[in-house]
């Protein structure tokens, strides 16, 4: 039944999509997550959170964005709204969000913008060899390296929660907390693929597909419509009231349990890379391609949902 479902909404959503730009799926595909992880949680705690992310987006002036969003709480927002500040240097946004003093943690990232803490390549799918290839591996055909500072970053964010004095910068550590678990669970936020030549595909953001048979993929060399585009797009299942039965996490209790979260994450990309990859590009995906990748992106959004419901219920305890 899920199968046929996922196809039918894939199929309605599919010509919109290639005109649209697919930041306003990713939106509620972050703000779903959130709101089911919340869900999760004693109302104490729901209420706490949502005070935190209330704090913070009461300095954000900007409605456009939540426009297609306003039905969502506080936290659901707020785990949404790094998307819109990506190309905003870290300083800009904490003096502005936040206030106070930069935490010493994050003084080496305050110049820099925080977009590339979205994703973080640390293993490739070789399309030559059709192998899994992880960074700097001895002996491979391509050199490769670490792209992006997700991982980075993650235990950072973690202690400059623990450490904020007030709920306003609460809830600004929180929001890239919340946003960047999901972000490790898209699987092409954490792989790229290597072309013949060893160059990689920017996380599918380089392999171009096609809207409708011979349409021209690209423009001004830029892919019309990604394979990153339509995997952050989710596949229809965002468009659903909930993301589906939630199995619970294992209780997190100390900080190292926390900090590998993350990493636990960009480890369930490598199995799907053969999938992923199967997409031919130029061509129009295949109904049971999508179908397929309906239930791999619900399965990965239930499990994102779990994992920030146990770090939210840990944080809390942590501070109370």
């Amino acid at each position: 039944m899920f199968w046929r479902q996922a196809v039918l909404i894939w199929i309605l959503v599919w010509g919109w999509l290639g005109a649209q730009q697919a930041v306003a799926w990713s939106y509620q595909g972050h703000a779903s997550i959130a709101r089911q992880a919340l869900a999760q949680l004693p109302l104490e705690q729901q209420r706490f959170f949502n005070r935190n992310a209330k704090a913070l987006l009461l300095n954000d002036k900007a409605k456009k964005w939540r426009y297609s969003l306003r039905s969502y709480e506080p936290f659901a927002l707020a785990a949404v709204w790094p998307d819109t500040r990506r190309d905003s240097t870290l300083h800009a946004l904490f003096n502005r969000y936040a206030g106070g003093a930069m935490p010493p943690i994050f003084k080496p990232y305050a110049a820099h913008k925080t977009a590339n803490w979205h994703y973080v390549n640390q293993q490739y799918w070789d399309s030559a060899s059709r192998s899994l290839v992880q960074v700097n591996t001895p002996k491979a055909r391509c050199h490769t390296r670490v792209n992006g500072d997700l991982a980075r970053v993650w235990p950072a964010l973690l202690t400059a929660y623990q450490q904020a004095p007030s709920a306003a910068e609460r809830g600004f550590w929180m929001a890239f907390i919340s946003h960047l678990l999901a972000d490790a669970y898209q699987p092409l936020h954490g792989l790229a693929a290597l072309n013949n030549n060893c160059q990689h595909d920017a996380g599918g953001n380089a392999h171009c597909l096609a809207t409708t048979k011979h349409a021209n993929i690209q423009k001004k060399g830029r892919c019309k419509l990604s394979l990153h585009r339509v995997w952050d797009a989710g596949f229809g299942i965002f468009t659903a009231a909930t993301l589906g039965p939630i199995k619970p996490a294992k209780a997190i209790d100390s900080v190292p349990a926390a900090e590998q979260l993350l990493p636990r994450a960009l480890k369930t990309h490598g199995p799907l890379a053969s999938f992923i990859y199967s997409a031919p590009p130029g061509q129009v995906l295949s109904t049971q391609y999508r179908a397929q990748a309906a239930h791999i992106t619900q399965t990965q959004a239930q499990r994102a949902a779990s994992e920030l419901a146990a770090l939210l219920a840990y944080l809390y305890a942590a501070a109370h």
